[in-house]
C-alpha cells in the first residue's frame, strides 16, 4: 500500500513535467494533435493516480471525509478530458477546442474545480494526522480553484459576449491559477511521498 501511495506522489511530479513539456512544445503541439493527445493522456492519468492514491493514504489512516470529493474530481476530470478530446482541445488546462463540445468541456472543467474546493478543505482537515504539508496543499489548491473558476467564468462570458477584455482577464487569471496549480501538485506529491514514508516506517 505504501508503494502505491509513493507511486501517486511520483505521478504528481510527472503531471507537472507534462505541463512544462507542453508549454515548451506549444507550437509543435498546435500542429500535432496526436502529440497533444498523448501528453494530455499522460497528464490526466497521473492526476487521477495522484488523487486515487491520496484516497488510499487517507483511508489507511481512517480519514474518509474526502472520499466523495476525490471520486468527484476523478470522475469529472475524466469527463472533461473526453469532452476536450472530442472538441479538439489540446493539452492545456483550458484546451477545449471549439463548438458545443468545447463549451460543455469548459463548464465541466468549472465543475471539476468547484468539487476540488471541497477536496481542498478536506485536505486541511487531514493535517492533524498527516502533518502541516496537507494544510499547505489545501490552501494552495483553494487559491488555485478560486483563480481558475474566476478565469473560466470570464472566458465563458467573454466567449458568449465576444468581449476581448473579458477574454483577456480570463486568460491572465488562468495563467496565474495555472502556476499556483503546478505548485499545488508539487506539494501534493511531497505530501504523498511523506505519507508513504510514514506508512513504511
Amino acid at each position: 500500500m505504501a508503494g502505491m501511495v509513493r507511486l501517486g506522489g511520483i505521478a504528481a511530479f510527472v503531471a507537472v513535467l507534462m505541463v512544462v513539456v507542453t508549454i515548451a512544445l506549444g507550437q509543435t503541439i498546435a500542429t500535432s494533435k496526436i502529440l497533444g493527445i498523448i501528453l494530455s493522456l499522460v497528464m490526466t492519468g497521473c492526476i487521477l493516480l495522484t488523487f486515487w492514491t491520496t484516497k488510499t493514504l487517507f483511508n489507511a489512516n481512517n480519514y474518509r471525509r474526502a472520499d466523495i470529493a476525490i471520486m468527484g474530481v476523478i470522475a469529472l476530470f475524466v469527463l472533461w478530458w473526453l469532452l476536450s478530446l472530442v472538441g479538439g482541445g489540446g493539452m492545456s488546462m483550458g484546451g477545449t477546442g471549439v463548438g458545443i463540445f468545447g463549451i460543455i468541456a469548459l463548464i465541466v472543467l468549472l465543475a471539476v474545480f468547484v468539487v476540488w474546493i471541497l477536496f481542498s478543505i478536506q485536505s486541511m482537515g487531514y493535517a492533524p494526522t498527516g502533518g502541516g504539508v496537507w494544510k499547505a496543499i489545501g490552501i494552495l489548491y483553494l487559491i488555485t480553484c478560486v483563480l481558475i473558476i474566476l478565469a473560466l467564468v470570464f472566458l465563458i462570458l467573454g466567449g458568449v459576449t465576444k468581449s476581448v477584455s473579458m477574454l483577456g482577464v480570463g486568460g491572465f487569471l488562468f495563467l496565474i491559477g495555472g502556476l499556483v496549480w503546478i505548485a499545488s501538485l508539487i506539494v501534493h506529491g511531497i505530501g504523498l511521498l511523506g505519507g508513504a514514508g510514514k506508512m513504511s516506517a
